[in-house]
């Protein structure tokens, strides 16, 4: 009989008599089927709710796990508890009830900063640290739940050999991870670039020339990061796109932005009609310039979750 024990799949071998080993298998397989239950309705909504902007969609996935929860809360309670079991139900129960909670209030919170992720680097910044707290949360209740039912396997002579690697979470987080720092990485200069088409908007030359240096300097040290991050499984597709976004802006930044600022300097009797059609031939461009690369660069992103990410489990093997 095989046993999925939070990431990894055991094959599980009985040395008891036939009696007391039917009825701890019995027993454990309880256990662990309704931990199955609750991982795979809590690795799709993680999935959903990283990869998919359908806040519905996420909602639905997150009541799911809600519900599975309190089914298996309320089935846990109902259990009869093995004569010599005094960490393997009280775990389940904490481990469920820890879920409970961070389902209920923690992604709640995780979902209203995503809706509002979009308006500023420091939303999108407090929205990933969000995330990853909640999810550090859960992932902690697993591991307590996989330490009990060890536990609960060497109590019992319960042989467990590890047969395979459910390497979904692990796969899953490392992709994020990079996923998450390429896309920080573009969003801050996407944020500084619109910083500076605002202090055009006020034509307050001395703001012009801040928000155009801050750019620059913010650019250079976002290629020189990516430079220096290996790619994710060598892939080739999503960093480069935004090296491309980055690097597109720096030049901007460099050439007609310094034109823009150079123009601004000039007292107003000064300008030409020749300023002013350069002026406006540059600012007209940048949508042209800037918007394409950024929506390149998010198909990207999306094509290379859409390459690695795990899809979600409808089964488990047991």
């Amino acid at each position: 009989m095989k046993y999925l024990l939070i990431n990894f799949l055991f094959l599980a071998t009985f040395n008891l008599s036939a009696q007391s080993a039917e009825d701890i298998e019995r027993y454990f397989t309880f256990f662990n089927n309704q931990h199955i239950a609750v991982n795979n309705l809590a690795m799709q909504y993680l999935q959903y709710s990283v990869h998919s902007t359908d806040m519905a969609l996420i909602e639905n996935k997150r009541q799911s796990v809600i519900e599975q929860l309190n089914k298996s809360i309320q089935e846990v309670e109902a259990m009869p508890t093995l004569k010599d079991d005094d960490q393997l139900k009280p775990t389940a129960l904490e481990v469920f009830r820890s879920f409970l909670g961070s389902f209920e209030m923690d992604f709640v919170e995780v979902l209203q900063l995503k809706a509002n992720s979009q308006s500023s680097y420091e939303s999108m910044e407090a929205y990933f640290q969000s995330r990853k707290d909640a999810e550090k949360k859960v992932d902690e209740a697993a591991d307590r739940y996989l330490e009990a039912q060890k536990a609960f396997a060497e109590k019992h002579d319960i042989q467990l050999q590890l047969a395979e690697e459910n390497q979904d979470v692990q796969d899953l987080n490392r992709l994020n991870n990079y996923h998450q720092a390429i896309f920080m990485r573009y969003f801050k200069i996407l944020m500084r670039n619109a910083e500076f088409t605002e202090a055009l908007n006020t034509q307050d030359a001395t703001e012009i020339a801040k928000t155009r240096n801050i750019l620059l300097i913010e650019s250079e040290a976002q290629l020189k990061s990516l430079a220096a991050m290996p790619a994710f499984q060598g892939e080739s597709i999503y960093k480069p796109a935004a090296v491309e976004l980055i690097t597109t802006i720096r030049d901007l930044a460099k050439t007609d932005y310094l034109t823009l600022e150079q123009i601004m300097h000039k007292p107003g009797a000064e300008r030409t009609q020749e300023d002013a059609n350069q002026f406006n031939s540059i600012v007209q461009g940048l949508q042209t310039k800037v918007m394409p690369l950024n929506q390149k660069a998010n198909e990207q992103g999306n094509e290379l979750l859409k390459k690695y990410v795990p899809k979600p489990r409808m089964t488990q093997r047991l």
